[in-house]
């Protein structure tokens, strides 16, 4: 008899690892009240190597849930540590934004088609999702957690005998590797993992164990939920934009608005490409730009390409790339 219950704990423990789902908010959750993230705006794979670079340090950030009323969760906020201002985050109950999976796997944009992760230790903000939300195009930012669980370091390894050519590209790697920047373990770590198949791997297993596992009585309530909150939401801000729209100042703003479209229309809806021709990766604006690839922008305004001024830990400009209505149509590249 007590062999028999033996079994059954352990079988039910089985059975509870296998269709256990940790999404978004319950990973934060159990990342525990007040932890702090590192953000990274910076992170590329190697070709060469296959290993992650990561960086552009930045702020330091707190991640606070976002809940209706109910406490019912729909997103985060990460939050500057060092003015307690809102930087970035996800929110489900924005017009085009939507969560995939319940409980939330991952965030996506309709138009834009980014959005956000949790995985580990680290919150990702990611490029290209599709829309079933198992796949991506890139990892834009991390956040990696500060403070995280550290790999337990291993017995040194029998060294074996390399050739010349072993020799020569370990000298090689060596070298690249001692050039490049390190922020501690924690960044260490993160740049000594697959970052993308650890992401991937995440989205294909939790899309797995959802259809494994359909949703609850009291989740199918949570979603429902969610959706009525969000139809009241943009119903109120209906009424409110009606409302604006019946004023005599708002009729003369669009005046306005139309003559400065028929004004600037030579130029409206042209835009500049901007090229990364360096070996690095590279940041214009708000956005980074890996090697090789391109990314086009509004011609009507200023461009500048970016960098880390370590000194005061912030991104700055370095220098102006286009002058508002100066190169539209054109293709400028970086070197």
């Amino acid at each position: 008899m007590k062999k028999t219950i033996i079994l059954f704990v352990l079988l039910l423990a089985a059975s509870f690892s296998v269709s256990a789902q940790i999404g978004m908010y319950e990973a934060l959750e159990a990342h525990g009240e007040g932890a702090k993230y590192q953000e990274y705006w910076s992170v590329g794979k190697s070709e060469e190597t296959g290993k992650y670079h990561i960086d552009g340090k930045r702020y330091v950030l707190t991640a606070e849930i976002k809940r209706l009323p109910s406490g019912v969760p729909v997103g985060f906020s990460l939050i500057k540590v060092e003015d307690g201002k809102s930087w970035r985050g996800a929110d489900v109950m924005t017009d085009y934004e939507r969560a995939i999976g319940y409980p939330h796997i991952v965030t996506r944009h309709k138009y834009n088609k980014d959005g956000y992760a949790v995985v580990g230790d680290y919150i990702f903000s990611l490029d290209g999702i599709s829309e079933d939300g198992l796949s991506f195009d890139r990892i834009d930012a991390i956040y990696i957690k500060i403070g995280g669980e550290e790999k337990a370091e291993e017995e040194p390894k029998e060294k074996k005998k390399m050739s010349l050519k072993e020799k020569m590209k370990a000298a090689k790697e060596k070298v690249k590797a001692a050039a490049m920047v390190s922020y501690g373990p924690e960044h260490q770590k993160a740049c000594d993992t697959d970052l993308g198949k650890l992401v991937s791997d995440y989205l294909k297993e939790m899309k797995a164990k959802q259809d494994a596992n359909p949703a609850t009585a009291k989740q199918k309530a949570e979603i429902k939920e969610i959706e009525f909150a969000r139809k009241n939401k943009d119903a109120d801000l209906k009424a409110y934009n009606d409302s604006i729209r019946a004023t005599p100042e708002y009729k003369k703003l669009k005046e306005h608005q139309k003559r400065m479209a028929e004004m600037e229309k030579g130029s409206a809806g042209e835009k500049v490409t901007i090229v990364n021709g360096t070996s690095s990766p590279i940041r214009v604006d708000s956005f980074n730009i890996t090697p090789g690839s391109s990314r086009t922008f509004d011609c009507d305004f200023d461009i500048y390409l970016m960098k880390t001024d370590k000194a005061k830990n912030e991104v700055v400009r370095s220098r102006k790339l286009s002058s508002a209505r100066t190169n539209c149509g054109r293709t400028i590249t970086v070197n």
